[in-house]
């Protein structure tokens, strides 16, 4: 991409988007361009973003959000080739690449990995024209620690870093400001932590002890290799993934856990812990093949988005799962 027209960075809240987007800024600052404008997203809102910078005509530089057919058409009616703009997808979802590949446009460069981060792509692709490599590869590895859910291995470089990072996220999940702070704060002061990111990950800390609780009091089928959870009548979105991560990872269990974000979806998210191979991904796609549902993940931690209808169906066939899991 030329990085001499205007540039938006639109990023995933979780800690690879994150890392990933401080490289990037740090790139496009480098070029003596302009300060990019930077956006955090989920994938099932990203048309919103489309649309709103369609008639900019900036570069979009869209990082470590999957792509699924769904989406594409939300957002296919705002790419049209013979405009200026550049569009550039770094991601590791096997959604994105299999709906590029399906959808192709020449407007949109993609640079994918199965095996790497978004982090870990964008360091590697522009790591070595940022003002501090050896700062950005450090973001790059906390980043993959935390996609790979790797820095519950507590012998791990970074490992405890990685973790204050993803409970400061956690404090207050929907809280977009402090993301884009924390973004601004690795690329003006070069550092990993602050007196905030402390602060608020012991905050996160007090309340992850509770909802442990919470957890443990919802869990509806339970063998020594699997558990399923329950709580779709309870609100705790922003903290499932990282409290089926812990949970996994003490228990030795693979952790199903539903959860309801809405009047007519459920989201069932998957953890596998690191001592046992298991690939959910198989889980996910058959589901979004069976229910028309959305998702995405790897082969340890994955989450799928289908009716809320399904869950009778759904439930029975993960009982099954787990049964051939123990046999």
């Amino acid at each position: 991409m030329n990085p001499a027209s205007s540039n938006i960075i639109i990023t995933h809240g979780d800690l690879d988007g994150l890392t990933a987007a401080a490289i990037l800024l740090d790139y496009i600052i480098q070029k003596d361009v302009g300060k990019p404008h930077i956006e955090i997203a989920q994938p099932y809102i990203l048309q919103r973003f489309f649309k709103r910078f369609y008639y900019n005509r900036c570069n979009l530089w869209i990082l470590d959000l999957a792509l699924d057919e769904n989406t594409w058409f939300k957002i296919s009616p705002f790419i049209i080739e013979e405009d200026g703009r550049e569009i550039v997808w770094i991601d590791h979802h096997r959604s994105t690449l299999v709906a590029l590949s399906k959808y192709k446009s020449d407007k949109i460069t993609l640079i994918f990995s199965l095996e790497k981060c978004t982090a870990e792509l964008v360091e590697e692709n522009f790591g070595n024209q940022t003002s501090n490599p050896s700062f950005y590869k450090t973001l790059a590895e906390i980043g993959s620690l935390s996609d790979k859910n790797l820095y519950l291995v507590t012998d791990k470089p970074l490992s405890r870093e990685t973790k204050i990072l993803e409970d400061s996220l956690l404090y207050l999940p929907s809280d977009i400001e402090f993301k884009k702070r924390l973004i601004e704060f690795w690329v003006n002061e070069q550092k990993i932590l602050s007196e905030e990111i402390t602060a608020r990950a012991r905050k996160a800390r007090d309340k992850l002890r509770k909802l442990h609780k919470i957890f443990e009091g919802q869990v509806v089928f339970s063998t020594d290799l699997v558990e399923i959870i329950d709580l779709r009548e309870i609100n705790v979105r922003g903290y499932v993934g990282k409290i089926a991560s812990e949970r996994a990872e003490s228990s030795n269990k693979i952790t199903f856990v539903f959860f309801q974000p809405s009047l007519r979806e459920i989201v069932l998210t998957m953890r596998v812990p690191s001592k046992i191979e298991f690939n959910v991904l198989e889980i996910v796609r058959k589901l979004v093949e069976k229910y028309r549902g959305a998702g995405g993940g790897h082969p340890k931690a994955a989450s799928v988005r289908v009716p809320r209808m399904a869950f009778d169906q759904i439930f029975l066939e993960l009982k099954k799962i787990s049964m051939k899991i123990n046999a």
